[in-house]
């Protein structure tokens, strides 16, 4: 493992320096979170962990668990699921994005005089 990762005593300061729970205050985008409930790869323990760490600086955090899947989706129900919220999220964001470029405009347009 160490020759995948890294060291954990030689190289201890890059692993903090790049963990994700170390990176987690710094996430401030949109974030969907979703895991399966029977991984055995990346355990939801360590999904919540994380989530613990960002969602006090990111008020934009959803989680989602499928607890009949393991690492990855493989029930037809799950992957809908999934891939409509994400579109759902996405629209979201994108929705809000423009409201926000809209409000900054000083013609109240997305496209400006100057730019035509």
């Amino acid at each position: 493992m160490p020759d995948l990762v890294g060291d954990q005593l030689k190289d201890a300061a890059q692993l903090k320096a790049t963990s994700p729970i170390q990176q987690a205050p710094r996430i401030k985008a949109p974030l969907l979170l979703a895991y399966g409930g029977s991984d055995r790869r990346v355990p939801t323990y360590y999904g919540r962990k994380f989530l613990d760490a960002v969602k006090p600086h990111n008020g934009q955090v959803e989680w989602i668990e499928y607890a009949d899947e393991g690492h990855g989706w493989s029930l037809p129900q799950n992957r809908v699921d999934f891939w409509a919220r994400s579109r759902n999220s996405w629209i979201n964001i994108s929705a809000a994005a423009r409201r926000t470029e809209r409000e900054s405009s000083p013609t109240g347009c997305l496209v400006s005089d100057n730019m035509l």
